[in-house]
């Protein structure tokens, strides 16, 4: 005979001679037993164990055991674990994986800080951006403590750019519409939500973020983000950035985005800047090279002939770097001659 048909009455005896641990396994063997031997072992266990229990429930999906804890015993909901975490974060995790998320709302309800923070994943609303748990994103953000929306996880991101990551846009909007967020704010990486967002080339966010009047268009990080659409060659996106009349299209920090799209051959973008006039200063130098000689160190014809005919000049350091190129290989020579074809076009006012 197994445990799970004894006599409850007998289970309850036998718990008497068992030690704490070998009792939460007594009392697993079926329901009935798990409602009256694992009551008294979690009271015990808040009263003189520091409310360690509240793992170990919310790991076993015992919603009901969680709630006479939290509310009749009167556990500690920000009791930490070796790893710093609260409560709060395993219960979002098990939420997910078991579909319930009672927990994560008695805990809210037992005002649990979801605030809290763990040295790696942050915050409660981190894990939730981060896996893109939107019903659970919805439940923080909801609750009457005042969301940290500043809190920043190991890589010093804060929620609104790991959710811009993730490509999670519905917990985005969240987000920004609970407001008060440092939308401009960099990680360790000097990466900002909107950077994150057109790395991942996704229109649609990048489109969100510069609704928002807060947002720096500018906003230096490794480039600026203009700068890495173009690079890209993604002419959408970088239209998009064109409809934001604080645009800087000449930054005088940073790699511009005329400088990007001709190194990286991209024609159509080169030709949508080259439209904008005065507002292009197509004689901008990134260390001593120009939109045109980086063109033609990629031999990238049709830009360098394109960038020529809007009366591009050759810095003197770029002519510098011809005249004093070693030609060792063909390819090398292919790319003086190159140069020297367009500088002589140039000077005779091609």
């Amino acid at each position: 005979m197994s445990l799970g048909k004894l006599p409850l009455e007998l289970l309850f005896r036998m718990s008497l001679y068992l030690d704490r641990v070998d009792e939460v396994r007594l009392a697993s063997v079926n329901k009935k037993a798990r409602g009256i031997l694992l009551p008294p072992i979690y009271m015990f266990n808040v009263r003189y164990q520091g409310s360690s229990g509240l793992f170990r429930a919310i790991s076993m999906g015992e919603s009901d055991i969680l709630a006479r804890m939290l509310f009749d015993f009167k556990a500690d909901a920000n009791i930490k674990d070796a790893k710093s975490r609260t409560p709060i974060f395993h219960a979002i995790q098990g939420a997910v994986a078991r579909g319930n998320e009672r927990i994560v709302r008695l805990l809210i309800d037992h005002g649990v800080d979801v605030n809290a923070v763990a040295p790696k994943p942050g915050t409660a609303l981190h894990i939730a951006a981060n896996h893109g748990f939107k019903s659970i994103a919805e439940l923080l953000l909801a609750t009457d403590q005042k969301v940290n929306m500043d809190a920043v996880d190991e890589n010093g991101a804060i929620a609104l750019a790991v959710a811009v990551r993730r490509q999670k846009r519905e917990i985005v909007s969240l987000i920004l519409a609970k407001g008060s967020v440092p939308i401009n704010k960099k990680d360790k990486f000097r990466k900002s939500a909107l950077v994150y967002a057109v790395e991942a080339e996704n229109l649609h966010l990048v489109s969100d973020l510069l609704d928002i009047d807060d947002v720096d268009p500018n906003g230096l990080g490794i480039s600026p983000p203009i700068s890495i659409a173009a690079a890209r060659g993604n002419l959408p996106m970088v239209e998009r950035f064109l409809s934001r009349p604080d645009i800087d299209v000449s930054p005088k920090s940073g790699v511009t985005p005329l400088y990007c799209a001709a190194k990286e051959g991209h024609l159509q973008v080169v030709r949508r800047l080259l439209s904008l006039g005065d507002k292009i200063d197509i004689q901008q130098t990134v260390g001593d090279r120009t939109a045109l000689s980086i063109a033609c160190d990629g031999f990238h014809f049709e830009i360098a002939k394109l960038l020529i005919q809007h009366q591009t000049r050759i810095c003197h350091s770029a002519a510098s770097y011809w005249k004093s190129k070693v030609v060792d290989t063909a390819v090398s020579a292919f790319k003086n001659i190159m140069f020297a074809y367009l500088y002589l076009l140039q000077k005779r006012g091609a």
